[in-house]
């Protein structure tokens, strides 16, 4: 019997409830139960059952990523396997502190809760995240967000957004660093259509951050022209496994 019925990705509290605050998506199919930490190798169980109001079955102190639970709720007990991966890495600018590097003052605006990234011709808007204490090598990290645009060359890349970024660490000499996917770049012909654009890559040993930034794409011999594009919903995630990392993308990530 399944009594956790979880519609939606998020379950956030109150600003007055039980602290910390997680992201819970339980997939009913397979009964996995998907939730952010911190640390994505193990969450504190009191945290998370006073969280969820529910016992969870057994001594330990601590819940590992991977591991198979008992949740116990109103006398009914369900088995869930528990996926552990990271909030939100990416840092929003304040107004003492800017993360967001940009070379236009108007590049990013705040509307209705939400950051809109405004990229226009040659401008790049990019940010360097520390991993640092923890150790994410030959991890997964998943950046993502919903992209539009309008005056770009059809049946192109030019003055289509794209996503990219690399890795930052104590690296060998032939260590492939740069990140970038089949799918880090809008390809829809329809203008100021949304579309989620996305990169999941491997991370390489000793990584201690990364560099990403998203920017207009150009094709040799063409031109950006008066292109521009809008992104939002910008998340970079870290992932114990590629499987959960594409179960995020195409289950969890909420699209426009």
């Amino acid at each position: 019997m399944i009594f956790l019925t979880i519609t939606s990705c998020k379950v956030l509290k109150k600003k007055n409830s039980v602290k910390p605050v997680f992201e819970i998506f339980n997939d009913t199919v397979t009964n996995k139960l998907y939730i952010t930490s911190k640390n994505i190798d193990s969450i504190n169980k009191k945290d998370l059952e006073n969280f969820m109001g529910i016992k969870i079955k057994g001594e330990n102190k601590k819940i590992i990523n991977g591991e198979l639970i008992q949740i116990v709720k109103n006398n009914t007990t369900q088995n869930l396997t528990i996926s552990i991966y990271s909030e939100n890495l990416i840092k929003q600018n304040t107004a003492t502190k800017q993360y967001w590097k940009t070379s236009n003052k108007n590049s990013i605006i705040h509307q209705n809760g939400k950051d809109y990234f405004n990229v226009q011709k040659d401008e790049k808007i990019n940010q360097t995240i520390s991993f640092i204490p923890f150790n994410y090598s030959k991890k997964y990290l998943v950046f993502i967000g919903n992209s539009k645009s309008e005056n770009f060359v059809k049946k192109s890349i030019t003055g289509q957004p794209y996503l990219w970024g690399y890795q930052i660490g104590n690296f060998k000499k032939d260590d492939w660093v740069f990140m970038q996917s089949p799918h880090n770049v809008r390809t829809s012909d329809d203008e100021n259509y949304w579309e989620k654009i996305y990169i999941v890559n491997e991370l390489l040993n000793n990584i201690s951050s990364v560099y990403v930034k998203m920017s207009l794409g150009l094709r040799k011999d063409e031109s950006k022209g008066d292109a521009k594009a809008t992104l939002t919903d910008l998340n970079l995630r870290i992932f114990n496994s590629k499987e959960d990392a594409m179960f995020y993308i195409l289950n969890i990530f909420e699209e426009k």
